[in-house]
């Protein structure tokens, strides 16, 4: 499994590198935000590779992430603590709407979240039986919306809402910089 999620991350961050630089603009751009549904708050980094075509001020862009969501210790009434580790790696293709001052952007992709837990059972059975079964790797989609606004200076700030069907479904707020790298 820790293999799946290295090679995914790999292709994540590798494919955009290898797009022809010359007739696109390539973005680092790193997050924070809040999931909702786990009440947790995250961490990512992510890069954006504009598409070599518009549509009038219609511009499209791939943007892979990788993101930590920092979920803490829960109680899930086994009488123990449990460490819970959540892992999101995401491949939107985001369309933006280019005007003066604000971009509003929509957007749709994969996500790929790996959730791993650790017990401390102390010899407890039913935390023991769900323990063996805990933890795993569930892909789902993401659907995207949010607002890029004019860059001040090293990049541009947005804000995005994020809705994550998987199993069940999860809502996260994100806010971060689109941090151009170039064109050549």
């Amino acid at each position: 499994m820790r293999k799946s999620l290295l090679l995914a991350l790999l292709v994540a961050f590798a494919l955009p590198m290898t797009a022809n630089r010359a007739e696109a603009q390539f973005s680092l751009i790193p997050y924070l935000g809040y999931n909702l549904d786990a009440e947790s708050f995250l961490v990512g980094i992510g890069t954006e590779l504009d598409a070599p075509f518009s549509a009038g001020n219609l511009a499209l862009g791939i943007r892979p992430s990788i993101e930590y969501l920092f979920i803490g210790d829960e109680n899930f009434g086994f009488g123990s603590d449990v460490s819970v580790t959540a892992l999101q790696i995401n491949g939107d293709v985001i369309a933006r709407l280019e005007s003066a001052s604000l971009n509003p952007f929509v957007g749709a992709g994969l996500a790929i979240l790996s959730q791993s837990f650790s017990f401390d059972c102390e010899g407890n059975p039913v935390c023991e039986a769900v323990e063996d079964e805990a933890g795993g790797t569930e892909v789902g989609l993401n659907i995207v919306g949010g607002l890029e606004f004019d860059s001040i200076g090293f990049g541009a700030p947005f804000v995005q809402g994020r809705l994550t069907l998987l199993d069940g479904s999860a809502i996260s707020i994100l806010g971060g910089f689109t941090i151009p790298l170039g064109a050549n």
